[in-house]
């Protein structure tokens, strides 16, 4: 008996396909900026090549913004980054620190001013002392800790998690959670609180492997659903 199904259920299979194929070839993003000390030329760089972005002072502080973008800071100016080349975001004092916040974004702390930046500009999240330490979270929002506090940071604002001790490691998850080392007990964090997960050596180091890029996985989920539509 021949089974018929109709034209939703083959684009299902083909769009599940394509997920699965792009979740193990690696992310969505495959690139990276590759930054010459001899020409000072900043290139972006795909498996398919590269290309010159801009000319850039070497040793400038550059992140990836996770979305295939990056932010860099020269001379007191944020400078976004992309394959097509760069735009002028704003004035920030050298020096200061920033990290990729994902969804193509960062989080910039400019003496104890905290920013939200993206490649159209900025917001100011709030205060936080000189010297906090804060992560992305992959999705556009990160965590930042303040006087053994921990917050949840976003483009609009800031709120108390829970409390953490000075000293404690924090890395991002890449999901819109991180997870932190307090006194050799492991922490996943949430936007709304946090689970321990167990001990281990206080001197373990955290690393940020990040996860599938949104896209895929919104592939996925469009399989599934043409996939379960049948005749």
């Amino acid at each position: 008996m021949r089974m018929r199904y109709d034209g939703k259920v083959l684009i299902g299979a083909l769009v599940a396909f394509l997920a699965v194929f792009s979740l193990l070839a690696g992310n969505a993003y495959a690139n990276a900026l590759a930054h010459d000390p001899e020409s000072g030329d900043l290139n972006y760089v795909t498996a398919g090549g590269y290309s010159k972005v801009c000319g850039i002072a070497y040793g400038t502080p550059i992140v990836g913004a996770g979305d295939g973008t990056g932010f860099a800071l020269e001379n007191g100016r944020m400078l976004h980054l992309s394959s097509t080349g760069y735009s002028d975001v704003g004035g920030f004092a050298s020096g200061t620190p920033f990290v990729g916040a994902g969804n193509g974004a960062i989080f910039a702390l400019e003496g104890s001013t905290m920013y939200h930046v993206t490649s159209s500009g900025y917001t100011n999240v709030g205060t936080f002392s000189p010297g906090s330490t804060f992560v992305g979270a992959g999705d556009g929002t990160g965590y930042a800790v303040d006087n053994g506090v921990l917050y949840h940071i976003t483009a609009t604002g800031y709120a108390n998690i829970c409390g953490l001790a000075a000293g404690s490691r924090l890395v991002g998850g890449g999901d819109g959670t991180a997870f932190a080392l307090e006194n050799g007990t492991l922490l996943h964090i949430t936007s709304t609180g946090y689970s321990t997960i167990g001990t281990v050596g206080a001197d373990s180091i955290l690393t940020d492997v990040g996860v599938p890029e949104p896209a895929t996985l919104g592939l996925l989920g469009l399989g599934a659903l043409g996939l379960l539509r049948r005749r």
